[in-house]
């Protein structure tokens, strides 16, 4: 096996071209409308938010207050628990967010120091 040779996208911002950035731009995009398109329901038996096999939640904005990362089967019981979670650190009530989402294989951050890119 050889190893690809990869860079931050972080490192190469201020270096490539407004035409390589596009390039970037339009392949990441392509990649995650794939994603965005994969249906749990189409592994798994039912929907759900979380980690693989309907493991619990890995993100680090669950690891404060009530000790329940999920899975959760619904993003009300998600928001639900975010909101506890906010309220047991602050001691403040948040609104719920009334309209559900689809739920989708990727997440909504992506910081541009999680991209890499093939050089």
């Amino acid at each position: 096996m050889t190893r690809v040779k990869v860079a931050l996208l972080t490192s190469l911002l201020e270096s490539i071209s407004e035409e390589d950035f596009n390039v970037i731009a339009n392949e990441l995009k392509t990649h995650l409308t794939e994603l965005r398109e994969l249906r749990i329901e189409a592994f798994e038996k039912q929907s759900y938010i979380g980690s693989i096999s309907f493991g619990q939640v890995k993100a680090k904005m669950l690891r404060a207050g009530v000790p329940t990362r999920g899975p959760f089967t619904t993003e009300s019981d998600f928001h639900a628990n975010i909101r506890q979670r906010w309220k047991d650190a602050t001691k403040h009530a948040v609104p719920c967010h009334p309209e559900p989402h689809k739920i989708v294989f990727t997440h909504g951050s992506l910081p541009v120091n999680n991209i890499m890119v093939v050089i």
